[in-house]
């Protein structure tokens, strides 16, 4: 097969490398393997980290900044975008309220509070936004997006009036919810969340039982958001008759429950709108051969995720697939998915120095690639 033109077409490898430097490195070992191919860089997202960066670059829209609270009680610096029609801009959950911002040692999500999204939300909207899209991922949070209600002027008010503390320890203290003042100054708010999660919010699949431990909660953390979880839906189904315990609803410390009760709220699926704003699917047609990745293939790669969505436009269009990844699962069921599967990490020894070091091991990754397609 003939190689003239490239597309590499990547997610982050989260935690390690960016999805803007994850693209450069593979080019950069293909560029020394053979300078003779045409290489097209175009980092993807999903909705978490990264999705700002991505839209905005593809769009030619503009970055701003914020100062937000964060989710651990200190304030932080959150970017966001505007497109170039003025009144649309894209927000990360995880700019306010992700994982990254909190030390290893405070990781505890009855404590982490969704807060900052919320006043990010509001400080847009004062800057004449009307139509947000919010990524979901990399949260650090499990409090239903109590915290963003709160910043967007909703009370939720313990046995003595008093708004509770923030965190997902507290829900189980909400007595009374008083909404209308906060949803008037929303009305004409458009939110739409992105995601490609469809957990509920309650049970073995939801917020708490899946997603709580790796936010840092034990076991009776785990217990304890639970029943909070649970008092937060049955109060909202008694006074407002609403459900809060739909599909989606458990992505990101459920979030999307909470912002649900302020505005009327939309699901997107984080990957396609991203591929759709970047036409991915002109730029593969461009390709002789398509190049995706991202931290790990496991058996939630072919649910949505980047690689598999990329990789199912390259094979329709009939173009060579190759997928890189920092590790691979023994959880994914191998499928004809990719012409060939990459890792950075080959045997478990080799886990710190992927980590560590990915830019590096792309790139002789790409290398040993293309000195055998050429």
């Amino acid at each position: 097969m003939s190689i003239s033109t490239i597309l590499i077409a990547t997610d982050s490898f989260k935690g390690s490398l960016d999805a803007k430097n994850v693209a450069k490195a593979i080019a950069s070992g293909i560029k020394q393997a053979a300078p003779q191919i045409k290489i097209f860089e175009q980092p993807l997202a999903d909705g978490g980290e990264g999705t700002v960066d991505c839209l905005i670059n593809a769009s030619n829209g503009s970055f701003q900044k914020e100062i937000v609270l964060g989710p651990v009680g200190k304030t932080v610096t959150a970017k966001y975008g505007i497109f170039q029609d003025k009144k649309t801009a894209i927000l990360e959950m995880a700019a306010a309220a992700g994982m990254s911002l909190v030390p290893k040692n405070k990781r505890d999500p009855l404590q982490t509070t969704t807060y900052g999204v919320g006043e990010l939300i509001r400080k847009v909207i004062e800057n004449g936004i009307t139509k947000i899209f919010l990524g979901l991922g990399g949260s650090a949070t499990v409090d239903a997006g109590t915290g963003a209600m709160m910043a967007l002027g909703a009370k939720l008010l313990d046995d003595k009036d008093r708004n509770i503390r923030l965190g997902g320890a507290f829900l189980s203290r909400i007595k009374k919810i008083q909404l209308a003042d906060a949803k008037r100054k929303l009305e004409n708010i458009k939110l739409s969340l992105l995601c490609d999660v469809k957990n509920p919010l309650l049970g073995k699949n939801g917020a708490a039982q899946v997603y709580a431990p790796q936010k840092g909660a034990d076991q009776k953390g785990v217990l304890a958001l639970e029943k909070g979880l649970e008092h937060f839906v049955k109060l909202v189904k008694m006074n407002f008759t609403i459900d809060l315990d739909i599909a989606g609803n458990g992505a990101a410390g459920g979030i999307g429950a909470g912002l649900r009760l302020l505005f009327q709220t939309e699901y997107l699926s984080g990957s396609q709108f991203i591929m759709k704003k970047t036409e991915l699917s002109e730029k593969i047609d461009q390709a002789d051969l398509v190049i995706t990745g991202e931290g790990e293939l496991n058996k939630q790669t072919t649910f949505g995720k980047i690689p598999f969505e990329v990789a199912k436009i390259a094979r329709q269009k009939g173009k060579r697939i190759i997928g890189i990844f920092g590790k691979k699962s023994e959880s994914f069921a191998e499928e004809k998915i990719f012409d060939e599967i990459i890792t950075l990490v080959r045997k478990p020894e080799d886990f710190d120095e992927a980590y560590n070091n990915p830019s590096q091991i792309l790139k002789n990754r790409a290398i040993d690639i293309f000195r055998r397609l050429i």
